[in-house]
């Protein structure tokens, strides 16, 4: 900034430190931001005399000036980012210029504005390419098309597709290389060539061999590559070992890189960087269409190939065979697994089936030919290599026998073989592929072909747009709701055509509207189902369709039920969820569950072993993957190894060879002895000893020379005594160095001695050496041998540990195999332990259910998902045996009990509107059975028979259905239970009644004579599954309906309905007597008789007489009183006609006649009967008239009395 503008800052602020933060005392700071636009609003906006008065922002907004101008409200990041971008855009205004003529590094040219658009498109989810083919529907396929989806700019499409004016300029700009270098020379050299194209090594060798063998490589195959098509021979590009990047033909000398060859690989790069592809994928894609230079067909189908890729999701191998062959090239070597896709294919394990490896070309002298022999006339041998080769080819096509019948008869027509080469192989594949693409049979696929004028047996004529065009057609049918066959139906329809002659020369192109569409009939099912739901609900129908009488009040959820199954971890929906009771008895459930969790235990063990095989199969595999790199690690040691041995080997040689020149010295110096120099130590030593002597012989004797006197003349003088002795000291200290002479010679003579005996020592100890150097030397030469040894065994164990590594990953039995066998065996394991346990629990309901309890030994809680179930079969198994005990120690023998119940007695109104209406509801209560045991508690039905006395005809049946729509069961000695059960007030205890348990149950009734409903003729207890009722409450309703329309009898023969029940109960001792006793009230019962049965003879027309008979009521009654009479008039025809009774009276014993409201008296209307003790009474009916319209008068008399007195 300025200085003037700082001032003005400044100015503004007072001070440019005005607070103590780090941003806010920076002008860039967002108080100084905020105060500078306040101050640009006011001066350009709000003072202009255009703004209205009440619109000027200091008006609207008087806050603003008030607003503290601290880091809470003032620090905000934008005004950094703006002018962080004004700077870079003044700074490198013409960046974007610039890039878009840059052709180095390869994602350049960059074309900006190019790419806001792109951009903007995106946020729309649209693009380019789509807008294109949408102005342009006559040339979906152009150029601009192509450059649009592959989304390539003008500039980056020049530099693929036009040629090079000028090649040295250009390729240096293109590599970003210097004006003075040059460029042959520059990337020829491999670091270099790396470093301009940002390649790494691997890239490198991709792009040169792309996974080709050495065999294939060896041979010349990558002359096929583009970047080598231009190549003479069989020339290609290659690197060689010293790292330099040139040009060579196999068997042949080196040549220089070329303009040309810098030019193609440049253009396979910026191509490939750009769509994204593996070198491979791109050079295969351009060999498939025939490409030798990217120009702009080339370009288009690139785009068409990119864009069936991105609808298909195929591989771009697998894509370029729908028209052309297989790929056969880049195998890789023997370490690696083929890469081509005719080997993927059809040289895997699973495809070949032990034989030989396919062929992959056309000349039998490259491998095997296979013969496909389509005729069952055939040679054995023939049928058995055919039906292996169908085999692999099912398997490596992946289509049924049928598809592969169908394709070969529509290709070859009547042949009887098929030579199995690479183009028959291709074309067999090739439609294998498309039948998956389009999902079509393979008499759909040729419809299709047919809609597009095509023939099955042109493959080989397809292209690209043909693939295009099928594929086009087939999602457009499946999008338009139709099929190929409803298709082909419309199109040959003869009204169709009529319709399209008349539009023949009308240009219309909606094909559309050709098409209407018709109803919907699996749509229009589910109103029919929606339909007959809601009729099935409106009438309390199941969804069978069969009526059911359900409680106004759903039972209540027992509590502790609740906190049980929390505890147990399982969700309260199983609670509700298990209510249903189970069809079979408990021993059978109990037998057939135990069979199931037997094999849900072997499914869990074998789900076991399959996880143990599974971590078995994983660590080889591990193993197997690191044994060969830990083995190449050690092999860099048993090489040193060797050299360690061969050096050990040379150290020996040379201590042998020194030990050998040491000996060879040695007797050299033996044989040799003394030298000159020391023999004349020796004989000028020993002359002067010799001298020595001489000299102390003389002095020896000159002794004696001074003892004698001196004669001079004839005088003499005195001897010399002291010379003498002088002398005789020295002749003593001569033979001293005589001696030390001596001594000295001696002394040399004996070193010569030793030394000569040192030197056979040392010679001695060289010939030792030298035989002991060459027992090592020969040890060495072993070791050296053991060494070679083991680094072949251990080279060969790297070539087997590779072998089993291979073996490990491409063999059938692998981790993958295992892998899906936990996946389906963990499946099927917890399915059938679902399965367990809902027989489990199925069991643990029929127990509850026969012994009246709320027992529970089976839980949800064996499963444990973390641990994958393992164990829940064996838990759930303990879950049973418990259960079993318990039924063992629970299940004592009942009392066994049977009651003959007539309908007539039980319910004469019911009885009657039976006979009337040909059906009836009637309950069986507590205290009809009470009365029988008291102290019994726990009454559940074992078996009901039913009886209808009638007149049926010869060979007839009476067709009838007893349902029972509700019972309960008191389960408990509870006696605020018995109450409710017998005078419906009070509470039903602490789940002391079961309700509604099988409720619903039907028997159908056709024999009319103690009917079971069943087909035995003597009854089965012991039947696998439950008796019509058995289990259920004797306290219970029934609906009993006789149908007039299905019956061949007359409803009013029918005299009674007998039923009998066979049930069983538990001793409830005094507690339950005592209760019964308490509560059960007065006894009340009705009961009906004929007066066409009772008539006396002294009947007149306005008189009817007749007995009350004491044996119509129980006996043993105390204090019997009449509650109410009814008199029923049936006329002839059957019916009851209470209007003929309108003025009839009712006259019992001597009391007052008393007047029939609607056929009815009552203790209301004056009936009073009370007797201690029922006797006979003589009653009759007065001012009776019309008695010739009336087959019989039935009379219903309600009584009740006390049993026990208290």
């Amino acid at each position: 900034m300025c200085f003037n503008q700082r001032r003005c800052q400044q100015k503004l602020f007072g001070s440019l430190n005005y607070v103590q933060c780090d941003p806010c005392q920076s002008i860039f700071g967002p108080a100084a931001y905020f105060v500078d636009l306040m101050r640009i609003i006011d001066d350009k906006i709000t003072g202009k005399n255009n703004i209205p008065e009440n619109l000027k922002l200091d008006q609207r907004r008087p806050d603003l000036k008030e607003i503290p101008l601290t880091c809470d409200n003032t620090k905000d990041t934008v005004p950094y980012t703006q002018i962080v971008n004004e700077v870079i855009a003044r700074t490198i205004r013409g960046v974007f210029e610039d890039l878009s003529k840059k052709k180095y590094p390869r994602k350049l040219p960059y074309n900006f504005h190019l790419e806001q658009i792109r951009t903007y498109l995106g946020e729309l989810n649209t693009n380019l390419a789509d807008i294109y083919q949408t102005f342009h529907p006559q040339t979906p396929y152009s150029k601009t098309w192509a450059q649009a989806y592959l989304k390539l700019s003008p500039e980056e499409y020049k530099l693929i597709t036009q040629p090079l004016t000028e090649p040295e300029t250009e390729l240096k700009e293109r590599y970003g290389i210097n004006e003075d270098s040059d460029i042959i020379e520059t990337l020829t050299k491999r670091d270099n060539f790396l470093k301009h194209t940002g390649l790494s090594i691997s890239d490198l060798e991709t792009l040169l061999y792309q996974n080709l063998s050495s065999d294939e490589i060896t041979s010349g195959t990558a002359n096929q590559f583009y970047i080598n098509k231009k190549l003479p021979g069989k020339k290609y590009l290659y690197l060689n070992n010293r790292g330099e990047i040139k040009i060579i033909k196999p068997d042949s000398y080196e040549e220089t890189l070329n303009n040309d060859s810098l030019d193609r690989v440049d253009r396979f790069l910026r191509l490939a960087q750009k769509l994204d592809w593996s070198f491979t994928d791109l050079d295969w894609v351009l060999t498939s269409i025939g490409v030798n230079d990217l120009d702009e067909n080339a370009i288009i189908n690139v785009a068409k190939i990119k864009q069936l890729q991105t609808k298909t999701k195929l591989p771009l191998d697998v894509l370029c065979s729908l028209w052309y062959d297989m790929k056969t090239i880049g195998q890789g070597d023997n370490n690696n697994r083929p890469q081509d896709i005719f080997n993927r294919t059809f040289k895997n394990n699973y495809t070949l089936q032990g034989q030989e490896k396919w062929n992959n070309t056309d000349g039998a002298e490259n491998g095997t030919q296979w013969t496909f022999h389509i005729e069952n006339s055939q040679a054995e041998t023939d049928k058995q290599t055919s039906t292996l080769i169908r085999k692999r080819l099912l398997g490596a096509l992946q289509i049924s026998d049928r598809e592969l019948t169908e394709i070969i008869n529509t290709i070859w027509g009547d042949i009887t073989q098929i030579n199995l080469n690479l183009s028959n192989l291709s074309k067999l594949f090739r439609i294998a592929q498309i039948l998956k693409i389009v999902r079509l049979n393979v008499d759909e696929y040729k419809i299709l072909l047919k809609f597009l004028g095509k023939n099955f047996k042109d493959l080989d004529q397809f292209k690209i747009d043909e693939v295009i065009e099928i594929i086009e057609l087939a999602e457009w049918i499946k999008e338009a709701g139709f099929t190929v066959y409803e298709l082909n139906y419309i199109l040959n329809r003869q009204e169709y055509r009529d319709f399209i002659g008349q539009f023949d020369t009308v240009p219309f192109n909606a094909i559309d509207t050709y098409f209407c569409i018709s109803e919907n009939q699996e749509f229009a099912k589910y109103w029919d189902r929606v339909e007959d739901r809601l009729f099935k609900i409106r009438h309390c129908q199941n969804i069978q369709g069969i009526e059911r009488q359900l409680a106004l009040f759903s039972p209540p959820i027992d509590p502790r039920q609740l906190v049980r199954q929390a505890a147990a971890g399982a969700s309260t929906v199983n609670l509700f969820a298990s209510d249903t009771i189970p069809h079979y008895r408990f021993s059978y459930l109990l037998e057939r569950a135990k069979g199931m969790v037997s094999t849900v235990i072997q499914l869990g063990s074998t789900l076991l072993s399959t996880l143990e095989k599974k971590d078995a199969e994983e660590l080889a595999l591990l193993r197997a993957t690191q044994e060969p790199v830990l083995l190449q690690l050690i092999t860099k040691t048993k090489e040193k190894q060797i050299e360690e041995a061969k050096a050990n080997k040379d150290s020996l040689e040379k201590s042998k060879s020194s030990a050998s020149d040491r000996k060879k010295h040695y007797d050299k110096l033996i044989k040799a002895g003394w030298n000159a120099r020391e023999k004349d130590t020796v004989k000028h030593m020993t002359t002067a000893l010799d001298l020595q002597k001489v000299t102390t012989g003389i002095r020896t004797a000159s002794i004696v020379s001074y003892l004698l006197p001196s004669i001079y003349g004839t005088s003499n003088g005195g001897m010399k005594f002291g010379e003498a002795a002088s002398m005789a000291a020295s002749v003593i200290d001569s033979f001293v160095g005589i001696y030390s002479q001596e001594g000295s010679l001696a002394s040399t003579i004996a070193q010569y001695q030793r030394r000569q005996e040192d030197w056979e020592l040392q010679q001695q100890m060289a010939k030792l050496d030298v035989k002991q150097i060459q027992e090592q030397i020969n040890a060495a030469n072993i070791r050296i041998e053991i060494a070679e040894a083991e680094l072949e065994v251990h080279n060969k164990s790297i070539e087997h540990s590779r072998e089993v590594e291979e073996f490990l990953k491409g063999k059938y039995t692998n981790k993958e195999l295992y892998q899906w066998m936990i996946s389906r065996l963990s499946t099927l394991y917890f399915q059938t332990y679902k399965i367990a346990l809902d027989m489990a629990n199925a069991a643990q309901k029929a127990y509850q259910y026969e012994l009246n309890t709320d027992e529970t030994y089976i839980t949800p809680t064996h499963w444990d998902s973390q641990k994958k179930g393992l164990l829940a079969g064996e838990s759930l198994m303990l879950g049973l045996n418990q259960l079993e005990k318990a039924h063992l120690d629970q299940n004592k023998r009942r009392f066994e009990i049977e009651k003959i119940i007539s309908l007539r007695q039980l319910d004469p109104s019911t009885f009657l509107k039976l006979i009337a209406d040909g059906s009836c509801t009637f309950d069986l209560e507590e205290k009809l059975f009470a009365l029988d045991f008291p102290s019994h508690y726990c009454r559940q039905i074992k078996t009901i028979s039913v009886s209808i006395p009638a007149v049926v005809g010869p060979y007839k049946n009476i067709n009838a259905t007893l349902t029972q729509t509700s019972n309960k069961v008191l389960i408990k000695q509870d006696t605020e239970a018995i109450k409710w059960l017998l005078t419906g007030e009070g509470n039903t205890g602490d789940g002391s009644i079961r309700e509604g348990w099988r409720p619903n149950q039907q028997i159908a009734i056709s024999k009319g004579h103690e009917d079971y409903a069943l087909f035995v003729l003597n009854l089965n207890f012991r039947d696998e599954r439950y008796l019509p009722f058995e289990g259920t409450g004797v306290n219970s309703s029934w609906k009993l309906d006789i149908p007039k329309a299905s019956n061949f009898i007359d409803l009013t023969t029918i005299t009674d309905v007998i039923i009998t029940v066979i049930y069983t109960a538990l001793d409830g001792g005094y507690t339950v007597s005592k209760a019964v006793e308490k509560h059960f009230g007065n006894f009340k019962e009705k009961t009906m008789f004929s007066l066409k049965q009772e008539l006396q003879q002294n009947n007149n027309n306005q008189q009817l007489n007749f007995t009350i008979s004491p044996h119509l009521f129980r006996p043993n009654l105390q204090n019997y009183k009449f509650t109410k009479i009814s008199v029923l008039p049936i006329t002839n025809q059957g019916d009851c006609e209470l209007s003929l009774a309108e003025q009839w009276t009712l006259k019992i014993a001597d009391k007052d006649p008393l007047n029939l409201n609607n056929g009815t008296v009552t203790q209301e209307n004056g009936l009073s009967f009370e007797e201690n003790k029922i006797l006979p009474q003589s009653c009759s009916l007065q001012n009776f008239n019309n008695s010739e319209n009336l087959s019989d008068i039935l009379l219903i008399i309600e009584y009740e009395g006390k049993i026990w007195t208290t």
